[in-house]
């Protein structure tokens, strides 16, 4: 919806057993509209699923050699978004998981992950100005 005017193809959410692409740099997992009267505009409880799920993947893919420092973390615009990732983590009962870094652009600067998921968070179209 609000990258209509894009040409941006969102990718099918892999089955849970099924390796991701080594090959794609960048995918766009596109999530529910989940706006709901009186809920905060700078949380997007569908694609705290989606990291959810996305993190057990790639917790799955990288047992052997996982590190919460070093293999994935997790950036979004909004503080409101990393306590409902958090709570979505939790419900893993990975303890690995649980200690990876889920923060801001501005307080990621300088850090750096093997793989990164971004959770844009927006709801409203007003919203991509602030991300611009």
């Amino acid at each position: 919806m609000f990258y209509s005017r894009e040409d941006i193809v969102p990718v099918p959410v892999p089955h849970q057993t099924e390796p991701s692409d080594p090959h794609r740099r960048v995918i766009y997992i596109p999530s529910d509209d989940c706006r709901e009267p009186g809920r905060s505009d700078k949380v997007n409880i569908s694609e705290a699923v989606i990291v959810r799920d996305q993190l057990k993947r790639i917790y799955e893919e990288h047992r052997d050699d996982f590190s919460p420092q070093q293999t994935v973390g997790v950036i979004v615009p909004y503080r409101n978004q990393i306590a409902v990732i958090r709570r979505e983590i939790e419900t893993l009962g990975i303890p690995p998981l649980e200690q990876i870094s889920i923060d801001t652009v501005e307080r990621y600067q300088g850090s750096q992950r093997d793989v990164i998921i971004y959770s844009f968070t927006i709801q409203n179209p007003y919203q991509l100005d602030f991300l611009t």
